[in-house]
């Protein structure tokens, strides 16, 4: 999926960061949006979601699945977050592909913790605190990941309508 980006240029105190974020005019992809608490799950959503998080509180973990019991696991703590994609669908192309990933979450004081995950089909991408956080990963399962839970936050998940039209 990678969606379009927009860059920034952003100082700090630790030198200057390139900021990317999805383009303003995703949201227009959005259908309705869908409340979810902490510790609650969604089921039936559509194969393509994004997943709004402001605010959220350290440690979060957001668990994606399909029916097939394939899941991809996101773990958000005060200064890294692990996506696990051990169990998240067909891997046995390579044997490193099944493993969990490991970021650094350079996160400024102040911040507003805001978390987007777009999920799609056969990739997942995540942007942590105004795109100072950004990671793009494949997953294969079997069928669409189609329930969300999170743990340790709340948000909004907003099914994607297809930029593509429907063929008769």
């Amino acid at each position: 999926m990678t969606v379009p980006r927009t860059l920034s240029l952003e100082k700090t105190s630790n030198g200057y960061h390139i900021l990317a974020q999805p383009i303003q005019s995703l949201n227009q992809l959005r259908s309705e949006g869908i409340e979810i608490t902490d510790g609650s799950k969604l089921v039936n959503l559509p194969g393509t979601f994004e997943v709004v998080l402001n605010g959220a509180e350290w440690p979060t973990v957001i668990t994606i699945e399909n029916s097939l019991g394939e899941t991809l696991a996101i773990r958000f703590d005060e200064d890294q977050v692990v996506v696990d994609r051990t169990q998240a669908g067909l891997a046995d192309f390579h044997p490193e592909f099944a493993r969990t990933i490991t970021a650094t979450m350079p996160l400024e004081q102040n911040t507003t913790k805001l978390m987007t995950l777009l999920v799609d089909h056969s990739s997942v991408e995540l942007f942590v605190d105004a795109g100072r956080l950004v990671l793009t990963t494949r997953v294969f399962p079997q069928e669409p990941y189609n329930s969300i839970t999170v743990q340790g936050s709340q948000g909004w998940v907003y099914p994607l309508q297809s930029i593509w039209p429907k063929s008769n």
